[in-house]
């Protein structure tokens, strides 16, 4: 699964977009 996710966005989960991480902490925090 892991691998699957990595091949079809190597950069969308983790480098693609860094802020929409923020957002959903922020979203968890609130």
């Amino acid at each position: 699964m892991g691998q699957r996710i990595k091949s079809t966005r190597p950069r969308l989960p983790h480098m693609g977009r860094p802020h929409g991480r923020v957002k959903l902490a922020s979203l968890t925090t609130a």
